[in-house]
């Protein structure tokens, strides 16, 4: 655990929704923002390390999507249903994945890293 850290109350890897992670100062929220209520959001690494979640203006977070600490959600990008995004870094607008049958491109679960 990251002992340099203030307590900001969260475990490594445990989910939290919108509203939780809002009132710490960790999700910044752009304009015309639409977030599920469902989504789930992850700020605290393997390690303890808590980071803040950024979301652009007119992003969209569909239900039962998760997105880890340190994520930086581009203006306009969505993150459809069932998506994992940001493990290691930014969802950009044009990357986000829509849920389709497992035999094509981008299956439900797809985790959306740049490397």
């Amino acid at each position: 655990m990251n002992h340099d850290a203030p307590d900001l109350g969260f475990a490594p890897g445990e989910a939290v929704d919108a509203a939780r992670l809002a009132r710490r100062g960790l999700l910044r929220i752009g304009e015309r923002c639409m977030i599920s209520p469902l989504a789930v959001f992850v700020p605290a690494d393997a390690e303890g390390t808590v980071r803040p979640i950024e979301l652009g203006d007119g992003c969209q977070v569909g239900p039962f999507a998760v997105i880890f600490g340190g994520t930086r959600i581009g203006n306009g990008a969505r993150v459809e249903e069932h998506v994992i995004a940001g493990r290691h870094g930014h969802v950009e607008a044009g990357t986000g994945a829509e849920p389709q049958p497992a035999s094509d491109r981008f299956p439900r679960g797809r985790t959306l890293d740049p490397d």
